[in-house]
């Protein structure tokens, strides 16, 4: 799998809330309460720039951080560069580094001479698992002569295993449950693997672990990183942008890249340019990228049957059902990477750029398709306009009707098909009929009937509710006996979605709407509006 690097730290940009969440950690463990924390997401999400970005800027001198970057191993000099660079930062006095790591630490820090010795060994004789319980001593060290607690930061830390530690989460997890004066950190891009070892073994009587996952930007954390990398154009196209990459920080770092590098101003067909020549140079790191992601996650030997199954869905053919009759059932149990997932009744490729790659560079090669440079590029521009969504932003009463009309038809679509949401199966009843009314200027409601059973009631709502509101909301629908569902068109806080659960409501925020109109209204999303 192609690794991207993190961001350099004057790049990072969004990812406030969890910074946030990363601080009150450590701001609740400073003041004696003790959560450690996983932080998981797939490959080039963000996780190590996060980290960085928050040690270096954000920690302050409160902890001392132990920085352990197991990517691609345990690199001896990476982690003696980063030991140095904290020790300076922490020390009154600074020094130069000079020499390699060994030398510099046992001639500014004598007080690390044995452990960077035994370091130095351990590494040089394979012995990962001695080497392993000299890290985890370290900040015993640090402690003694700095008077700083430490958090470990462990990246990938599954590579442990890679490592023939024998034991290695045993070891750790003793180390983490019994040290009660170091935080500890997680990463791993293996979210399911990492999910059941935090339930299971790292369930700890004392130090137990949080999980802070991390998925691509939302909206209005895209409008900010493109702001941030200075990329200006009307919002239509800036929303294109946002829908085609699907939010992936990768995705937005590479066109914004290449957009300020190429393009005086950014134009819905500069846009398609952008994309294009991203997408069909077969020496570009997306070609590139996509190619190896598709090559990692083919069977051994059913490569041709499931290409086929991708490419269906490619296509858009993504009802289980009709897969059913044309593929062989057994292929349709297999995941792709992240880029293919099941979700009920459905199947998707929740990445629009990979499957424009898929149909119009992969596709046109695997079939032997000898397209001139002209017709490569007359394909794609056809085939990007399909692809490209009628995007809906609220902004006004015109707009807000058509989000309604929206809703409306896709309560209409379900057919008694299950869905996946948060990991949980849910069934989308066929409605017989769809009522509208209007509770304020500002909130509307639909009544959804079905043949048996209780209606549905669905609440859009153009502004975000107060609390006031949301409490007056669920004591109207109290009495009656609906399954409730509330649609916010802004993103609303924590509070009001709490108090909207807690009366037995569904919340359907931006990213729950937009999957539900993939699945069953393609072509169509909404935009949180202005």
């Amino acid at each position: 799998m192609i690794k991207v690097g993190p961001v350099p730290l004057d790049r990072f940009c969004a990812r406030s809330f969890e910074l946030q969440r990363i601080d009150k950690i450590k701001e609740d463990f400073l003041k004696g309460y003790r959560r450690n924390l996983a932080i998981l997401g797939p490959v080039n999400i963000g996780k190590t720039s996060l980290v960085l970005k928050y040690i270096h800027h954000v920690l302050g001198k409160d902890l001392f951080p132990i920085y352990i970057n197991l990517e691609e191993g345990f690199l001896k000099d990476s982690f003696l560069g980063s030991l140095f660079f904290f020790l300076n930062k922490f020390s009154d006095k600074a020094f130069p580094a000079l020499g390699n790591g060994e030398e510099v630490l046992g001639e500014k820090f004598s007080y690390f001479k044995k452990f960077v010795h035994n370091l130095e060994e351990c590494y040089r004789n394979g012995d990962y698992g001695e080497l392993l319980q000299d890290l985890l001593q370290l900040d015993k060290i640090i402690y003694r002569h700095l008077k700083l607690r430490c958090v470990y930061i462990i990246d990938e830390f599954f590579t442990l295993e890679d490592l023939k530690i024998n034991s290695w989460a045993r070891l750790l997890r003793e180390h983490i449950m019994l040290n009660d004066n170091s935080l500890f950190i997680l990463i791993s891009s293996d979210v399911q693997k990492a999910k059941s070892i935090l339930h299971s073994e790292f369930s700890l009587l004392f130090g137990n672990f949080e999980i802070l996952e991390l998925k691509r930007f939302s909206y209005s954390e895209a409008i900010e990183f493109l702001n941030h990398r200075g990329v200006s154009a009307a919002s239509r196209v800036l929303d294109i942008l946002i829908f085609l990459t699907a939010g992936y920080p990768l995705y937005l770092d590479i066109l914004t890249g290449w957009i300020k590098d190429n393009l005086r101003a950014l134009d819905e067909e500069g846009l398609i340019v952008a994309i294009r020549e991203n997408i069909l140079d077969n020496k570009g790191f997306l070609y590139r990228y996509f190619q190896e992601k598709l090559s990692s996650s083919l069977p051994y030997k059913e490569n041709r049957e499931y290409l086929s199954f991708v490419l269906e869905v490619a296509k858009g053919n993504i009802r289980k059902k009709e897969l059913e009759e044309k593929l062989r059932p057994g292929l349709l149990t297999t995941s792709l990477n992240g880029h293919l997932e099941k979700s009920g009744s459905f199947y998707r490729i929740k990445d629009p750029l990979f499957r424009l790659w898929l149909l119009y560079a992969y596709q046109p090669n695997v079939m032997g398709l000898k397209l001139s440079k002209r017709e490569e590029l007359e394909l794609f521009s056809r085939g990007i306009g399909n692809i490209i969504p009628r995007i809906y932003k609220p902004n006004d009463r015109r707009e807000q009707k058509q989000v309604v009309q929206l809703v409306k038809d896709l309560l209409s679509s379900f057919s008694n098909e299950y869905v996946v949401i948060n990991g949980r199966r849910k069934l989308l009843p066929k409605f017989t009929s769809i009522i509208e009314k209007e509770i304020s200027p500002e909130i509307l409601c639909l009544v959804a009937k079905k043949k048996k059973g209780v209606p549905w009631v669905v609440v859009v709502c153009f502004q975000v509710p107060d609390e006031g509101t949301a409490i007056k909301l669920n004591r109207t629908f109290l009495k009656g006996d609906y399954y409730r569902i509330f649609v916010p068109l802004k993103s609303v806080g924590v509070n009001i979605s709490t108090i909207l659960k807690a009366g037995g409501f569904w919340v359907w925020d931006m990213e729950l709407l937009n999957y539900l109109l993939e699945l069953y209204r393609p072509g169509y999303i909404v935009v949180e509006r202005d």
